[in-house]
């Protein structure tokens, strides 16, 4: 189980605002894992997409609390649409410009400015654009296979789909894709194959390009899913079972994400990290911990949307 912890290369959401927490996690770990990033997004920046706005401020001090122990740090800047002109956005490239830290995106023009001006950053593509522009319903046969490769012929990391490791896209993705420079968000809680994610990341790119709190932001924030489809952590492990997480290692994809959820506590996420992160990876793992990890979820559900709103 030990050498096989060692291939397995982690990034957590909300590892870097949640720090405290994290860092105590992290330094009572049983276990080694061969890579571990944190990632959490910059609030009301243009250059952000993937999530809901909140107005949660960046924590900037005690980065060396990460770097010190060989952990890397991943900001995503996941809008499609980006001015290059953007002044926290600019801030956010000086800040955490480090060998080894990790922009997540989707835009051309801030791939390309970010190989020229900050070439020590990595790149992570961002799932947020395989959703929005619908690769999995608009591109077919070999065309989807090629959207993919050109992927990872510009950018080192690319986040995919959970559709990519289910029937009938699974049995060829080894055969197409370079599978140890993939990533694969465990607790994608979206039904397989649902439609409305790809229009839900296009108003959340929307949401973040306009003046946060507002008429217009509220009028689209009502359109997005968070109010009109609570799935609950059932759709977490789906999949997840100690025999496939191995068919995935086996395979050669060995880099893992949790997702970044601005609208959970803190203890939320802890209880998420524990079981992914440590108990599900040990070989004495807790066989009931995501039945009750589930049946806590109810206690959250009525909360996500002032959890955004209020901060």
């Amino acid at each position: 189980m030990s050498d096989r912890n060692l291939k397995i290369k982690w990034e957590i959401g909300r590892g870097l605002q949640l720090r405290e927490p994290f860092l105590k996690v992290f330094d009572n770990l049983p276990i080694k894992y061969g890579e571990v990033n944190v990632y959490d997004g910059i609030s009301m920046c243009t250059w952000g997409g993937g999530r809901f706005v909140t107005k949660e401020k960046m924590k900037y001090e005690g980065l060396e609390n990460f770097y010190e122990r060989n952990i890397n740090i991943s900001i995503p800047l996941t809008n499609r649409q980006i001015s290059l002109n953007d002044p926290l956005g600019n801030e956010v490239l000086e800040r955490f410009y480090r060998k080894g830290n990790r922009i997540i995106l989707c835009n051309e023009s801030l791939r390309s400015h970010i190989k020229i001006h900050y070439p020590d950053y990595e790149t992570s593509y961002s799932i947020t654009a395989s959703y929005a522009d619908e690769t999995l319903w608009a591109l077919k046969g070999e065309k989807f296979w090629d959207y993919y490769k050109k992927k990872l012929d510009e950018y080192n990391i690319v986040v995919i789909p959970k559709e990519l490791l289910e029937p009938p896209l699974f049995e060829k993705l080894h055969k197409n894709l370079d599978v140890s420079r993939l990533e694969l968000v465990v607790d994608n809680d979206c039904y397989l194959y649902c439609k409305l994610a790809g229009q839900m990341y296009r108003y959340l790119s929307m949401l973040n390009k306009v003046t946060p709190f507002g008429k217009l932001y509220d009028h689209i924030f009502q359109k997005t899913c968070l109010k009109q489809c609570h799935l609950g952590v059932e759709n977490f492990d789906y999949w997840y079972t100690k025999e496939r997480l191995q068919e995935f290692l086996d395979m050669g994809l060995v880099r893992f994400k949790i997702a970044r959820h601005e609208e959970y506590p803190a203890d939320r996420h802890v209880a998420q990290w524990m079981g992914y992160f440590v108990d599900y990876n040990t070989p004495d793992s807790d066989p009931n911990y995501w039945r009750r990890f589930r049946e806590s979820s109810e206690n959250y559900q009525g909360h996500l949307e002032r959890h955004i709103l209020d901060g």
